[in-house]
């Protein structure tokens, strides 16, 4: 996704009162994630004070990195109303840091919002993906882009009709715009993941904040949706998003995915 996109999206998240906790920014050195990181945390608060950055020590993001994070997320900002974390190389946390760090993804305190810069989000583990929301930076994107109330509305049809055990047949027509491109497709699993990720929250933490919006059916779908399938899915969803990385057919690519979810 191109970093203005991202940003927009960012934006519209703020205003409408649909930011998430916790965001992975994946893409190679030169994406420049960093800065766009930087950018993004200076929307939420203008305050550097407000601000914490950490980042490995040359090989590795240790547990006391996060232990620091942490307690510092826990206090009250010092001079603005949020505190804002960013983990740089967050894929080289080692898994006792990573499983430090899952603590405060499943018990968000207060409103601190944290992002996690990676290269590869395949080192970090699942139930941290499962909690963020995962997006991949890529500059040499360039989308004539279906509407993000679109896509998320096609991801909610889709996630209820999978709940439902529909047919495939049935899903044909959802699916015929998000199949024809790949980077749309690719964005259509982005929210597809983010639905799950939204119902699973919702069931296991009764968080009502949701990235489609105050959408009355998410605790409909909660009580629908079993927690380890939903988590299963999320990991469906991750391998149907590296088999797009490797030019795999979109269509087969999401066709597959349904039939196994």
């Amino acid at each position: 996704m191109e970093k203005q996109k991202l940003f927009d999206l960012f934006a519209h998240a703020v205003k409408t009162g649909t930011l998430s906790h916790a965001y992975i920014l994946e893409g190679t050195k030169n994406s420049e994630k960093e800065k766009l990181a930087y950018s993004l945390a200076q929307k939420l608060t203008p305050y550097s004070e407000d601000i914490t950055v950490i980042g490995n020590d040359g090989k590795t993001v240790k547990d006391e990195a996060v232990l620091n994070l942490q307690e510092r997320l826990s206090l009250k900002p010092m001079v603005g109303e949020l505190n804002v974390g960013i983990i740089e190389d967050a894929d080289t946390m080692t898994i006792r840091a990573q499983n430090r760090l899952l603590k405060t993804l499943e018990e968000p305190k207060g409103g601190a919002v944290i992002f996690l810069l990676s290269e590869n989000r395949s080192n970090l583990l699942q139930t941290i993906l499962s909690r963020c929301v995962v997006r991949r930076i890529d500059e040499d994107c360039n989308l004539e882009d279906l509407p993000i109330s679109e896509l998320q509305e096609q991801a909610a049809i889709v996630g209820e009709m999978i709940l439902e055990q529909k047919p495939f047949y049935s899903f044909s027509k959802v699916l015929d715009t998000v199949v024809k491109e790949r980077e749309t497709a690719l964005r259509f699993l982005e929210a597809l993941e983010e639905w799950y990720r939204d119902v699973l929250l919702q069931g296991t933490l009764g968080e009502e904040q949701s990235t489609f919006g105050q959408d009355e059916r998410i605790e409909r779908w909660a009580n629908m949706l079993n927690p380890q399938k939903g988590y299963a899915a999320v990991m469906l969803i991750e391998e149907a998003k590296n088999d797009l990385l490797r030019n795999i057919n979109p269509g087969y690519t999401i066709k597959n995915l349904i039939l196994k979810i």
